[in-house]
């Protein structure tokens, strides 16, 4: 039977409902206090944030720009973005943008979003200014933030009006979020003012918030996981956002110790780093008087290893959520101590109703595992480009998440696996059509199918199994140097695997998820002995920071348990090693060891 959750408020939170409303609040409240901090930069106020949002929506609406308007912001992290979100989000609707999209990503994006406008900063994003120009679409430019100084922009008229987001009413549009389905072409989300809101108060209740909280971010706010969960909970509940430029392993503890946050929230592979890095001797000192009282974990499955691990690291309770950009941040959580917490669950549902559905639309009882469906009246209102999806994916008032899992008697949700082919890598979605796609324009390959294999802190990475044109010697280093240029790096595969055909089902269908054990045979190599002292060297390095007694030259880096951060912690050691300066990216390009030892044969010889 479902699990009943009531929309839950806080009794010491208003009823506001609207993000402008929450910002007057406070800063009426506290106008002194920081609201919003990047590390090198002064602190953002909340007196001094309600001027910028609404200097910012002065000037959209002072470049011709009204509430109807979809405005997609191109950003990197900081300040700057935060600022920009919230100004646009206040006085028409706010399209987050992954800076790190490629010409035709973004093109498709700002089509399919119907964008009327383009948020850019005054330097810089020349991807985006390029793809704005061609599409003939109006670019408003905002110089960075500076303490004292407006965040001014350089097309707003003088005279501009009133900033609309005095007017701005509950059931108003504020963002407008992809979310990735089994199609190649990413669905798109509204998100209104009123649910927002909704969402940020839950968060607050289960995390318990106060304005005595700091929130430390390491994950990009373009994404709902840092936008909502993060940056939208911080304000409301009156606290402190600390907006970093994004995850750094050494940065990390530079931060817990000059802002002193009291929780941060990351996917699975930022706490893996977070506990590699610990060891340190300087860390450690840092470690024994921080002052987080709780860490959150979302965006893919945690490892019950890691979680144990990074609750002995740091000394507080590790929370899972569960939730997903369709409904809301939230779906489920587990509590704060001195709530039960249950090991391998994603805890109870947060303000929705939450059931398991069999494939018939009956609801289920504990214990049986089905799909994990929710239903509550301030989730979403369906996705604006596809009416056949918004009604394949409900059955009555619930709606169906993809994902399988089974209630306990206690309505604790445990998740047991993902129905939809749709590729979770470290908390972002990927389409594997949509990087099938970009394999495909290479004219070598005939066919490609992309496919999830297990990793042990990504939670799933992507591999891709290739067709080539008869006579082709194209290998794989050629095949990814192709899709870096095609797509962004997140969706780039770890492994790429040349075969003869692609199985596919009796109707023609392409058997994706069986590709993983198809192929298990390659995806473990064999260990090659090495006497090249370059390839010694690596092995010692790989071995050392991934925590392995043995590794073949001609394993994948990735395929292992390595990931982002730690490759950046390999390259770092490469280049103090053989007095190199080497981008973290060639990893990327050249994964295994004998690879990436020739690229630095080739640079070092005399």
């Amino acid at each position: 039977m479902p699990t009943k959750s009531s929309n839950i408020t806080s009794p010491n939170l208003t009823n506001h409902e609207t993000i402008s409303e929450w910002i007057n609040h406070w800063t009426s409240f506290q106008p002194d206090l920081p609201a919003i901090v990047e590390p090198g930069r002064p602190a953002l106020t909340y007196f001094e944030l309600q001027r910028e949002v609404l200097r910012i929506g002065q000037c959209l609406c002072g470049a011709d720009l009204g509430r109807d308007d979809r405005v997609a912001v191109v950003f990197d992290s900081g300040i700057d973005l935060a600022l920009t979100l919230l100004a646009t989000a206040c006085c028409m609707i706010c399209a987050p943008v992954n800076p790190s999209l490629k010409s035709p990503e973004l093109e498709s994006y700002l089509k399919l979003i119907k964008a009327t406008a383009v948020l850019l900063p005054e330097t810089g994003m020349e991807v985006a200014h390029s793809v704005a120009s061609s599409l003939g679409l109006p670019v408003v430019t905002l110089r960075t933030y500076e303490a004292g100084a407006p965040m001014s922009i350089g097309a707003a008229a003088s005279n501009a009006v009133s900033a609309a987001g005095n007017t701005t009413k509950p059931d108003d549009i504020a963002f407008l979020l992809p979310t990735s389905g089994t199609t190649s072409t990413p669905k798109i989300v509204a998100v209104s003012h009123f649910s927002a809101c909704a969402d940020a108060k839950n968060i607050i209740q289960c995390l318990e918030l106060t304005p005595k909280d700091r929130c430390l971010n390491v994950m990009p706010l373009f994404h709902v996981h840092a936008l909502f969960a993060g940056l939208l909970a911080s304000l409301i509940a009156g606290s402190q956002f600390i907006s970093t430029t994004g995850f750094s392993a050494d940065r990390f503890f530079l931060w817990l110790d000059e802002y002193r946050p009291t929780w941060y929230s990351a996917a699975p592979t930022i706490h893996q780093s977070v506990v590699n890095n610990a060891r340190d001797l300087k860390n450690q000192n840092i470690l024994s008087q921080h002052e987080l009282r709780f860490v959150r974990s979302a965006a893919a499955p945690l490892p019950m290893r890691l979680l144990k691990n990074l609750e002995d690291t740091l000394g507080v309770p590790v929370i899972e959520t569960y939730g997903m950009t369709e409904v809301r941040t939230f779906i489920t959580s587990n509590p704060i101590p001195p709530g039960q917490r249950k090991a391998g669950s994603v805890g109870k549902a947060v303000g929705l109703d939450l059931g398991i559905m069999d494939t018939k639309g009956r609801l289920l009882p504990a214990g049986e595992s089905g799909e994990v469906v929710v239903c509550g009246q301030d989730y979403i209102r369906g996705y604006e480009t596809d009416e056949r999806t918004n009604t394949l994916e409900r059955e009555n008032d619930w709606f169906r998440t993809g994902d399988e899992g089974e209630l306990d008697k206690d309505g604790y949700l445990f998740i047991t696996g993902r129905i939809k082919e749709i590729i979770i890598r470290g908390g972002m979605n990927v389409s594997p059509l949509e990087v099938e796609r970009g394999l495909l324009s290479d004219s070598e390959i005939c066919e490609a199918i992309v496919f999830p294999t297990s990793h042990q802190t990504l939670g799933q990475d992507i591999a891709a199994a290739v067709v080539l044109k008869h006579g082709s010697t194209l290998t794989e280093s050629a095949v990814r140097a192709h899709a870096f240029l095609h797509m962004a790096e997140f969706k780039v595969p770890s492994q790429i695997f040349f075969v003869n055909h692609i199985p596919r089902s009796p109707t023609g269908k392409v058997k994706r998820l069986m590709m993983a054990e198809l192929l298990k045979t390659e995806l473990i190599q064999q260990k090659i002995p090495t006497t090249d002292p370059t390839e010694i060297e690596l092995t010692e390095i790989f071995c050392e920071v991934l925590g392995l007694s043995s590794i073949g030259i001609n394993d994948n880096f990735f395929a292992i348990g390595g990931d982002s951060l730690s490759g950046t912690h390999v390259i770092n050691r490469v280049n103090d090693q053989f007095a190199l300066a080497l981008n973290p990216g060639i990893l990327f390009r050249h994964p295994s060891i004998s690879d990436l030892a020739a690229e630095i044969n080739k640079l070092t010889v005399k």
